[in-house]
């Protein structure tokens, strides 16, 4: 259980799932590395276990939280984020965003065409 300000906001950044976009980014930037000669057969998870870069970026992370939130918030947030219905709310997160994104495109498209209708 967490005890201080910066044990609530690692909690938070943990429960973002910080970890895994940390590691994401680090092997498409390795890859992409890889792909112009500076890192040849380098293994990115590899370096990363060889390195405390992703522990860093996440104690980073989590000094930002701690600076813009009090415990008390802190506290709330973890609870939340650790509730069922963020967990609801995180997988069906994609759908939504899917089906937002389609009903964007189709009203933009709608009102374009008749801006463009009347400028005709």
């Amino acid at each position: 259980m967490p005890k201080s300000k910066l044990d609530y906001a690692k909690r938070l950044v943990e429960l973002f799932s910080a970890r895994k976009q940390i590691e994401k980014t680090f092997c498409s930037y390795a890859a992409e590395l890889e792909k112009h000669g500076m890192r040849k057969g380098g293994d990115a998870f590899r370096i990363m276990a060889e390195s405390d870069i992703v522990d860093e970026i996440i104690s980073q992370c989590a000094k930002v939280f701690a600076k813009n939130f009090t415990i008390d918030d802190l506290q709330r947030l973890c609870e939340f984020h650790s509730s069922p219905l963020a967990t609801k709310f995180k997988a069906l997160s994609p759908q939504i965003n899917k089906e937002i994104a389609s009903i964007t495109e189709k009203n933009v498209k709608k009102e374009l065409e008749r801006i463009q209708g009347r400028t005709q």
